[in-house]
């Protein structure tokens, strides 16, 4: 339960990493002159599309976390090489942020021109279900950090933690999203790179943490033979 509340925190504090690379969508969601309350429930109702995504992948991992344990040697465990994978990921994700180095961004590599006329078109649909289309939609996008937790949720190695672990980082980052979709500048531009760069700091936190946790331990072997020099001999 704490980890869950942890991940959640992360989802929450990381938003402005979100609202860098998938701001627009929930922009143009709120680009109409509508009353909040009407607005405010697409703007929920795409969010529960990406954490259903989110939930998706999360179960996805934890069964695969979960078959691969069968292959752990006794040195090293999946799970163990798993949790490395997302402790370093976030690390390169908080370095990134402070122009340590770059990371590949979307567009970059063109992915959200790709799924530009997709996602025209289902929030041009009448009714709620184009927008809850466009957030499972927008669930499948690349995005390092969600990589990390999916890594996280292969490391639980169970279906029900890795789909708890995804569906609590989601609803960490739906605040900051329905409420830059409902205000369209609500988070001005400095704002949001000094919410960037605490994430960012909390974010290596957790990666040192996850790394650490997941370094396999040396611990006493109890029915092992004692070292040479402890055996005395008698008469």
């Amino acid at each position: 339960m704490t980890e869950l509340v942890s991940v959640f925190i992360l989802g929450l504090l990381s938003s402005a990493h979100c609202l860098g690379m998938c701001g627009g969508f929930v922009v143009t969601i709120g680009a109409t002159r509508q009353p909040i309350g009407p607005l405010a429930l697409r703007q929920l109702v795409y969010s529960f599309g990406r954490v259903t995504t989110y939930a998706f992948m999360g179960a996805i991992a934890g069964f695969s976390g979960l078959y691969l344990s069968r292959f752990d040697s006794t040195l090293v465990t999946v799970q163990q090489v798993f949790s490395i994978v997302a402790g370093v990921m976030m690390l390169a994700i908080g370095a990134s942020v402070f122009g340590l180095f770059r990371l590949p961004v979307l567009k970059s590599l063109g992915v959200g021109s790709l799924f530009a006329p997709l996602f025209q078109q289902l929030l041009s649909a009448k009714g709620t279900h184009g927008f809850f289309l466009a957030g499972i939609a927008n669930g499948f996008l690349p995005c390092g950090l969600v990589y990390a937790f999916v890594a996280k949720a292969v490391a639980s190695g169970s279906m029900v933690d890795g789909l708890s672990i995804m569906i609590a980082f989601g609803l960490g980052t739906v605040p900051a999203m329905v409420a830059m979709g409902c205000s369209g500048q609500l988070i001005g531009h400095a704002a949001r790179h000094r919410i960037l760069q605490v994430a960012a700091c909390l974010v290596i936190i957790a990666g040192v943490v996850t790394i650490v946790r997941a370094i396999p331990s040396v611990t006493p072997c109890e029915n092992c033979d004692p070292p040479a020099e402890s055996i005395t001999l008698t008469d």
